[in-house]
């Protein structure tokens, strides 16, 4: 639990709340006054619990087929949520390009273009046992043009649940 002291001072004042303001707009923290001490209480979840919390988040969105782990990472893809993309991520994959999508606070893409649609086929299963799909997507944007791209992504199982590990342009 954090605890700020209102000092009389416009620019401490000014700096406490502009402080609140952050955490109020990212949901990070429940932020209170008590009057009777007059105190900012700004209670943030600590990291064991916030770890906790996204482990569980990760294994309910676990996949139980190659194809689900595909639409799942496609789902994330045209929803620009990059904690969707990274739950069915194999651990390669997440170390190769985690840091990235961390550094965006989880954030994929910008506002243009975006998905109009994302299609995965139905994958073909390669000796090894793993998964080969591909997926469609065409992106758009406020003229209306559109991009037809082509991708290939391999799914394998790890930790018994699938996930994709590999993402390859076509032309």
């Amino acid at each position: 639990m954090l605890y700020y002291h209102l000092i009389p001072k416009p620019s401490r004042g000014f700096a406490i709340f502009v402080v609140i303001s952050i955490f109020r707009n990212n949901g990070e923290a429940q932020v209170s006054w008590d009057e009777k001490t007059k105190t900012v209480v700004v209670v943030r979840e600590d990291a064991d619990s916030m770890k906790e919390r996204v482990g569980l988040l990760e294994e309910a969105v676990a996949a139980d087929s190659p194809k689900e782990a595909v639409q799942t990472f496609a789902k994330g893809l045209k929803n620009r949520n990059g904690a969707l993309q990274y739950a069915v991520m194999s651990k390669k994959m997440r170390e190769e390009i985690g840091n990235d999508y961390a550094a965006n606070r989880w954030q994929t893409g910008s506002s243009s273009p975006w998905y109009a649609s994302i299609t995965a086929n139905e994958g073909v299963q390669n000796d090894d046992g793993t998964w080969l799909f591909e997926l469609h997507d065409v992106l758009t944007d406020s003229t209306n043009q559109q991009e037809d791209r082509r991708f290939s992504f391999k799914a394998l199982k790890e930790n018994n649940r699938w996930v994709v590990e590999e993402l390859k342009g076509k032309d």
